[in-house]
């Protein structure tokens, strides 16, 4: 291979790099504000993000006025029911998964075509 064919793909290799970085900061910029308007909307009336308790711990050391100790404490406090909340959401989707297994085990093919219909269906509702 000559030294021109050789800058001439690594011209073209660069270009196709260069798009797909392109495309990529462009995925992440829709998705991050696709993000932000999902989690915006589901901001408690309290104005606390549900899922940045670092910033709700912040804002009321702010409004309760809490030292450092105090602060540190209910940071732990919502770290140790943050974890129990995922095993217990972890525990109820492994319960849901289960049921349906079992429910389409007693179901003929026909029936239980159905039945993931409308599991479709109310999953689109929510």
């Amino acid at each position: 291979m000559t030294s021109a064919h050789v800058a001439f793909y690594k011209g073209k290799i660069f270009g196709v790099l260069f798009v797909v970085f392109i495309c990529g900061v462009a995925a992440g910029g829709v998705g991050m504000k696709a993000y932000l308007e999902h989690t915006a909307a589901s901001r408690t009336q309290t104005g606390f993000h549900p899922d940045s308790p670092r910033l709700a711990v912040e804002r009321l050391k702010e409004e309760l006025g809490l030292d450092d100790k105090q602060f540190s404490e209910v940071h732990s406090v919502l770290d140790e029911c943050i974890m129990q909340e995922a095993d217990m959401l972890s525990r109820i989707e492994s319960l849901r998964s289960d049921g349906r297994a079992r429910i389409e085990m007693i179901l003929n093919d026909q029936q239980r075509e159905t039945f993931r219909n409308l599991l479709l269906k109310a999953s689109d509702r929510q």
